[in-house]
């Protein structure tokens, strides 16, 4: 693993295989992941840190033609793991 999460994001309606890749940010700004899909790109990742305990996550916009508007999301541990590699893409709709 170079530093990239390999999956699928899975809906009612989608089931895709995406790479979460590292990249080299350009400015603070900039994303240091893409999100690809089938050769397409569909999001980006940024590195964050959480207000309460200041640990590193990765934040998640993927947007495509066939979503609706923007999904914001971020990559977590998935619940209910003991494989510490075993990640989950976590959102909440708006209202």
């Amino acid at each position: 693993n170079n530093g990239s999460f390999e999956g699928h994001l899975r809906t009612l309606s989608i089931n895709a295989p995406i790479t979460i890749q590292p990249v080299t940010p350009i400015n603070n700004t900039s994303p240091a992941y893409r999100i690809v899909s089938n050769g397409a790109e569909v999001g980006a990742g940024w590195i964050k840190k959480a207000k309460a305990s200041g640990d590193p996550y990765v934040s998640l916009t993927f947007e495509a033609p066939e979503l609706p508007s923007k999904i914001y999301a971020n990559l977590g541990q998935a619940a209910g793991q003991d494989d510490e590699d075993v990640f989950a893409i976590i959102w909440n709709r708006k209202a």
